[in-house]
């Protein structure tokens, strides 16, 4: 074999090499590019399902309300039980000194003999219990029937900080009504003691 064909072979050989090289480099750049695509999609499909989810909280914000139930006054019952109740005696700590033989609270006896209805006794008793623990802790001005600040007016000026805890937007201040709370409830708002509920 000449030098010549030799030459020949040589550089044939090099450019079979040099486009095998090339081949492999077009194949790695594919494949990064094939590479970037897929993250791209996945990046794609993450954004999606971000979007999916922020979609699905604000719906949940647009959905729950939450409803503040204020009243402006006693009912006629607890009126009723907060004049008994200033009618008792107490100690220097504000706790009930009026027993019956029995070592129950005087006013329960005076709220059972004034009022009939089973259910009624039994409500009034309980804001009884409730309103002598007030005592203990407020003093007498506990069983004023008029609170000395305007409840709806303070309510009203802290809307905004009721929506920024709870994370609801939508917050209505309403007075109380016996229609307005959910069935089967035994919550019942009062002078002082709103209710929340949800809508």
């Amino acid at each position: 074999m000449s030098s010549e064909e030799q030459n020949t072979q040589i550089e044939s050989h090099n450019n079979d090499e040099k486009k095998s090289e090339e081949n492999i480099e077009e194949k790695v750049d594919e494949k990064k590019e094939e590479k970037l695509e897929e993250k791209d999609e996945e990046k794609k499909e993450e954004k999606k399902e971000e979007k999916k989810e922020e979609k699905k909280e604000e719906k949940k914000e647009e959905e729950i309300k939450i409803r503040i139930l204020f009243a402006k006054e006693y009912s006629a019952n607890q009126k009723l039980v907060l004049e008994i109740l200033r009618g008792q005696q107490y100690d220097e700590n504000g706790k009930i000194a009026s027993f019956d033989e029995k070592g129950n609270p005087g006013y329960k006896n005076e709220i059972i003999e004034k009022c009939s209805d089973k259910k009624e006794k039994s409500n009034m008793l309980e804001f009884a219990s409730y309103k002598a623990k007030e005592v203990e802790t407020y003093g007498k001005e506990a069983l004023e029937d008029h609170l000395q600040i305007n409840e709806e007016e303070v309510l009203k000026n802290n809307i905004e900080l009721f929506k920024k805890l709870t994370k609801v937007s939508q917050i209505e201040i309403m007075e109380y009504k016996d229609e307005l709370k959910p069935k089967n409830s035994r919550e019942r708002s009062m002078p002082g003691k709103p209710i929340f509920i949800i809508v």
